[in-house]
């Protein structure tokens, strides 16, 4: 597990009205989550500060019985590039 990297961003309206917020993510807290163009981020609230990891990939498994259709997910974490 890399060592948790902490900055300060400034978040940006983009205009649209969606109430979205546009952040610029510095080169060195992309290269401590080992992020590239295109990869998908987990943004998380906990117990104050925005947590960013890079997004693991969920399969998802589906049972089918008489009533139901039951998923169960499984995390699989992307490898290190």
């Amino acid at each position: 597990m890399s060592k948790p990297v902490s900055t300060t961003v400034k978040c940006q309206d983009p205009g649209d009205g969606s109430g979205d917020v546009i952040i610029d993510l510095p080169q060195d807290v992309l290269k401590a989550l080992n992020v590239e163009l295109g990869d998908l981020l987990s943004v998380e609230l906990v117990n104050g500060p925005i947590e960013l990891s890079r997004f693991e990939l969920l399969l998802a498994r589906l049972t089918r019985t008489d009533d139901a259709v039951i998923v169960d997910w499984i995390s699989v974490p992307r490898p290190n590039r």
